[in-house]
């Protein structure tokens, strides 16, 4: 949000714009006025008070086309992401919240079980003090100017990074691990698509290497060759070698000279790969088995250094993890194209945007949109609307007439799916509507398709489901045929039935089992339907007195038509 009101996505038309002002609390101690191209940080007087306060103002301004209706939005985010600016750049912890600051960033435990006191563990992002120099400022505007000129999609991940980072500063009172982990995520996510690196051999795992080595150098060369080409096509393999190779990428020479002369312990340039390879497979550990970092990483003596020594391997500390990153950022940046204007679709990021798929009954009609390919989308959601006109006296139904008359044309390039769900929208539509309404010819058309019909799939069953005939299938052909439907109903362009038709089916496959007397089949296809009923009492009612009482399955328990609605006719 920070970069929409810059301005470099506008054009030259008029523009809303407003004064914005925040409230910021931090470590950080200055005495001046810092401005920048999208706000001005702005000491507040607070002598004696062990943490600054800062007020942010800002100018929030959005263009009036293609803004529209909206006219302000996205305070709190543009707030937030100048504080994570700051942090990142001086090295501070920036809150909303005094309590936050006072509490992050303590010189001393508060009681016995505070062991990870961000003063030692953090520096100097935690320090009770953080103190800055003009240099600092100078270098904060240009920075500024800097992310504000980044490409979209490089600033939108420094701001994803930026959260991370600032997320693992708070979390690391509570949970070192979780918030260690936090710092290679981050790492991990900038580095994303900006990596060509092809793993090698000597990349692979020492241990695992060796031995593999001792098993291949007794085969052929190019048989060894194949396996171990075959073996670095893994995928964990490649993300971490991606990692190290743009985290290491983006340290200069000036990380291990000027900026580690302060340094307690600083990491070594020999170290650097090897230690975050640790990490990264500390991270692993953690996620996916909830598995600790080494102890030792946990002491505040030696979290007050960036690397410690075990059994001859070096293991960052959060000290450590915290300057790459650091480092790694500026340097991203600082490497970045400067883009003074982009052409970007902003208004489709403006905060407080969800997107949500539109009701059947305010698009089915538009059949201008309609191709063969999207046959199952609009069938899906035709029969959510066809169920409504079977529990409401408001009329639902758009007139698709011009549609049925596209489907008509379309018939013979397509495949046997899309014929049928296209017929399938032809015959309820026409057996719901009145005879002013139907389409011309309809009867015509379903003769003329009607084999169409005879074959078991799920268009098929819903069809003879929803207008009261039998299934002439056998049990074994109607589970198959859902089945086939369960597998692809979750795929973008899969037929995906309304969740009460669903259940419905599923009693029915049920009922044809019972009907063959195969009562195991019977008993599995009703749990399914039970359990796919979550949440619906009357339906699961039904189940079980379907399976328990014998009773027959009843379609108006699960869409609930009203007696003057509900009407079916053979097609």
């Amino acid at each position: 949000m920070l970069q929409i009101i810059s301005g470099k996505f506008f054009g030259d038309g008029e523009r809303y714009k407003f004064e914005g002002k925040g409230i910021l609390y931090s470590n950080m101690s200055w005495i001046r006025a810092i401005e920048t191209r999208v706000g001005t940080l702005e000491p507040v007087d607070t002598a004696g008070s062990e943490v600054s306060s800062y007020v942010l103002s800002y100018v929030n301004q959005i263009e009036k086309e293609p803004a529209g209706i909206v006219v302000r939005v996205g305070d709190p985010e543009i707030v937030e992401q100048f504080q994570l600016l700051c942090m990142i750049w001086f090295g501070a912890f920036f809150d909303g919240d005094k309590q936050n600051v006072i509490i992050n960033c303590r010189e001393k435990p508060t009681h016995a079980a505070d062991y990870y006191v961000g003063s030692k563990f953090a520096k100097p992002f935690l320090s009770p003090e953080r103190r800055i120099t003009e240099e600092d400022e100078t270098g904060f505007k240009r920075f500024m100017d800097k992310v504000i000129g980044l490409p979209r999609r490089d600033y939108l991940s420094v701001m994803s990074f930026l959260q991370t980072v600032s997320q693992a500063l708070h979390a690391l009172r509570q949970n070192f691990d979780l918030a260690s982990s936090m710092l290679v995520y981050a790492l991990e996510s900038l580095g994303q698509g900006r990596s060509d690196y092809v793993p090698r051999w000597e990349d692979y795992d020492p241990k695992v290497r060796k031995r593999l080595d001792s098993v291949l150098d007794g085969l052929a060369p190019e048989t060894s060759g194949a396996i171990r080409a075959a073996l670095l096509v893994d995928r964990q393999l490649q993300l971490r070698q991606r990692f190290l190779d743009f985290s290491v990428s983006h340290i200069p020479d000036g990380f291990f000279i000027e900026d580690a002369r302060q340094v307690q312990r600083p990491v070594r340039r020999s170290e650097l790969e090897r230690a975050l390879n640790n990490a990264y497979r500390a991270r692993s550990k953690y996620v996916h088995e909830l598995l600790p970092v080494i102890e030792q990483l946990k002491a505040p003596g030696i979290a007050e250094g960036e690397v410690f020594e075990w059994e001859n391997m070096p293991y960052l500390t959060f000290n450590g993890l915290l300057r790459i990153a650091h480092t790694v950022l500026l340097d991203f940046v600082e490497g970045q194209p400067y883009l003074e204007e982009e052409e970007y679709d902003w208004v489709s990021e403006l905060p407080g945007r969800v997107t949500l798929k539109v009701a059947g009954q305010y698009w089915i009609w538009q059949h201008e949109n309609f191709s063969r390919d999207r046959s199952a989308g609009w069938l899906s959601d035709f029969l959510s609307v066809w169920l409504q006109t079977l529990t409401t006296e408001e009329p639902v139904m758009p007139d698709l007439r011009p549609l049925l008359v596209k489907f008509e044309s379309l018939l013979g390039g397509a495949s046997v799916t899309q014929r049928a769900q296209m017929l399938t929208i032809h015959v309820l539509y026409n057996l719901r509507m009145a005879p002013k309404f139907q389409s011309p010819d309809h009867e015509t058309v379903y003769r003329e398709n009607e084999h169409l019909f005879d074959a078991c799939r799920i268009e098929t069953m819903v069809l003879k489901v929803l207008t009261g005939r039998e299934w002439p299938w056998d049990a074994e052909d109607c589970a198959r045929a859902h089945e086939a439907y369960a597998e692809g109903k979750f795929d973008k362009q899969g037929l995906l039935l309304p969740w009460s038709l669903e259940v419905a089916v599923m009693s029915y496959v049920a009922d044809k089992y019972r009907e063959a007397g195969q009562e195991d089949e019977f008993a599995c296809w009703c749990r399914r339907a039970l359990l796919e009923s979550a949440g619906k009492a009357d339906w699961q009612d039904h189940i079980r007195a379907v399976q328990e009482e014998g009773q027959d399955v009843d379609l108006n328990i699960f869409v609930r038509p009203s007696e003057e609605t509900a009407r079916h006719r053979d097609p």
